[in-house]
């Protein structure tokens, strides 16, 4: 544990930032499994609307700083890449 006031609330602060970003990205990564049931299942408009559901999961995390921007533009890419059944 640490010993002074500034490192104790480093400490607090660091762990509310991790359980709101494993939020985030649990979120995302459930959204991300439907969507690509929807494209298994060759569910178009489902599909369509998950995608843009996802995306717009992804930028908010991107704002925040809880991914990156490339990683972002990656997965969205491959995500839209796969819509095109």
């Amino acid at each position: 544990m640490p010993i002074k006031n500034a490192a104790y609330k480093a400490l607090r602060k660091s762990e509310a930032r991790k359980t709101r970003n494993s939020k985030i990205k649990d979120n995302i990564f459930y959204q991300e499994k439907q969507l690509n049931k929807s494209i298994a299942a060759k569910n178009k408009e489902g599909a369509d609307k998950q995608y843009q559901v996802l995306s717009r999961l992804l930028d908010k995390a991107c704002g925040k700083g809880v991914l990156k921007k490339n990683t972002v533009a990656r997965r969205k890419s491959r995500l839209a890449k796969k819509l095109k059944f």
